[in-house]
């Protein structure tokens, strides 16, 4: 998620260097397909060698921690940069950690200031992997095109 919220432009953000302090989280599909202890003894095993490396090195320490970890960090941004993010970040084929933000965006100012976010154009639904639709849609178009080419 922070990955692609940060690139958004009119912002303010800052954030803590990596660490595995924080924890980690487990995609829920990775339960669904038995791998999720596996992962977690991977995660613990990146967290200790992750911690030797810092001892020396904390600033180079950084490059092994995966996007899993936890990171904090904050942002400040301008109520046209708000409905640029949480609208666009709200959709269906949006990462559900990035929507959830988006919808939280939304519930939060409304409950302080709601007349600004009456036009707010938010999807409050839950998708889990909505993109994933998308791209199977994508392959079936492509296999339907590499059968056509064979033919």
């Amino acid at each position: 998620m922070f990955r692609d919220i940060h690139r958004h432009r009119i912002l303010t953000q800052e954030h803590q260097r990596l660490t595995t302090d924080l924890g980690f989280n487990i995609p829920p599909e990775l339960g669904k397909i038995g791998l999720d202890a596996e992962y977690g003894e991977l995660m613990e095993t990146v967290s200790d060698n992750f911690k030797q490396i810092e001892s020396d090195m904390p600033i180079q320490a950084q490059y092994v921690v995966p996007r899993s970890f936890n990171r904090r960090w904050y942002m400040s941004l301008n109520l046209r940069e708000v409905y640029h993010i949480a609208e666009l970040r709200s959709l269906k084929q949006g990462h559900p950690d990035y929507r959830k933000l988006a919808q939280q965006m939304k519930m939060q100012i409304g409950e302080v200031h709601p007349l600004l976010v009456e036009h707010m154009q938010v999807d409050m639904k839950n998708y889990g992997l909505g993109k994933l639709d998308s791209e199977k849609r994508i392959e079936r178009q492509l296999t339907k095109l590499e059968q056509k080419v064979r033919n």
